[in-house]
């Protein structure tokens, strides 16, 4: 199968459910979310980013377009500032949702980590 191959089934599956009139705008964040998760764990992180640029232009208030950036630069550079700063951001936005915190938790983790490391490898 190619590269696209997957993708194309994959945004078969997910693109019916975006865009649904009878999806709720509770929910259609959460699938913009999970759509974006799925395609980085797939590697296509430039189809993830583009999908929760359009998540931002749709609602600038959705926390999860900024936790998918977030979640996006941790794929490519762990321990990244940048990343922080997109779970900050959501948290901002909303601060009640959980997965915001949740992240934000993990990433302060891996920085601590990657400034360990550091420390004790010079």
């Amino acid at each position: 199968m190619s590269r696209y191959g997957g993708l194309a089934t994959l945004l078969l599956l997910a693109i019916p459910n975006l865009w649904c009139d009878t999806l709720s705008a509770q929910t259609q964040p959460e699938a913009f979310y999970e759509t974006g998760l799925a395609l980085i764990d797939s590697g296509y992180v430039d189809e993830a980013f583009t999908l929760f640029q359009q998540a931002l232009e749709n609602d600038s208030r959705d926390p999860y377009a900024y936790i998918g950036l977030g979640v996006l630069e941790e794929a490519r550079e762990p321990g990244s500032h940048s990343a922080g700063k997109y779970f900050d951001k959501a948290i901002r936005v909303d601060r009640t949702c959980a997965e915001a915190y949740y992240r934000f938790g993990i990433h302060f983790t891996h920085v601590k980590k990657h400034l360990f490391e550091a420390r004790h490898m010079s």
